[in-house]
C-alpha cells in the first residue's frame, strides 16, 4: 500500500470517482464458450444460461448480472463482438455478482445456441409480439434466457433459434421490450418462482 496525493490518484483513475483508493488489477478473464459444456456435464440440477444479444449498456449489464446472481443462475453467455464487455462500469453496477458468475463470450452466438440447444436446453426469448405469457409455461431444469439490445432487442436470427419464443403480454405504448427499464430483472424472478422440478413436458 502506498500513500499518493490525490491529484496522482486523480490522474491513476483516469478522472473516475475514486473516493480515495485506487487498484491496480489484472484485466477480467473470460471464459470460453467451449467451457460450458464442460462446466454443466456433471450437474443434474438446475442449469440456466443467461444469454445476452447485442447489450451494449454497462449498467444494463451490471444490473442483469445481479438479479441473475440472486436468483441462481451462474452462467452468462455474451458475444465477443459488438456487445458491451465486463468493464469497472459494469462490475459496480452488479454489486460485485460479475466476480461470482461464469462469463463466456463467443464469436457466434447463434451456433452457441444451436449447441445449447443439443445438450437439451430450452432456449425462451423475451419479446413483446410472442402469443404467450411467460406465467403460461413452466420451465426445464435446462433453460437459456434470451434478452436483447437496448435499441433493437433479440435479432431475428436469434428469435429464429429459441425453441419457445417468450412470452409476455406487453401492455404499455412502447412498442418494444428493451433493457432501459426494470422489466427484466422482473421477468427473470418471475421465472425463477415457475421453474418445474422435472425435465417432462409443461403446463401449456
Amino acid at each position: 500500500m502506498k500513500y499518493l496525493p490525490p491529484d496522482l490518484l486523480d490522474r491513476l483513475a483516469d478522472g473516475q470517482r475514486h473516493q480515495g483508493i485506487v487498484a491496480k488489477v489484472v484485466a477480467f478473464s473470460y471464459l470460453s464458450f467451449d467451457e460450458l459444456p464442460k462446466a454443466i456435464s456433471t450437474n443434474s440440477g438446475l442449469v440456466w444460461i443467461l444469454i445476452l444479444d447485442g447489450l451494449t449498456d454497462p449498467r444494463n449489464f451490471g444490473a442483469l448480472m445481479r438479479t441473475a446472481e440472486s436468483v441462481g443462475i451462474r452462467h452468462v453467455l455474451i458475444p465477443k463482438d459488438r456487445a458491451v464487455a465486463v468493464t469497472p462500469t459494469v462490475v459496480k453496477a452488479s454489486a460485485g455478482a460479475a466476480h461470482y458468475l461464469n462469463i463466456y463470450r463467443t464469436t457466434n452466438l447463434r451456433r452457441a445456441i444451436a449447441h445449447l440447444k443439443e445438450l437439451g436446453f430450452w432456449i425462451v426469448g423475451l419479446d413483446t409480439k410472442a402469443p404467450e405469457a411467460i406465467y403460461d409455461r413452466a420451465y426445464p431444469r435446462r433453460l437459456g434466457i434470451v434478452l436483447g439490445s437496448e435499441g433493437g432487442g433479440i435479432r431475428p436470427l436469434i428469435l429464429r433459434g429459441a425453441i419457445i419464443l417468450h412470452l409476455y403480454r406487453w401492455k404499455a405504448k412502447s412498442p418494444r421490450l428493451t433493457l432501459r427499464s426494470p422489466e427484466p430483472s422482473f421477468f427473470m424472478s418471475c421465472c425463477a418462482k415457475h421453474v418445474r422440478i422435472d425435465n417432462e413436458g409443461t403446463k401449456g
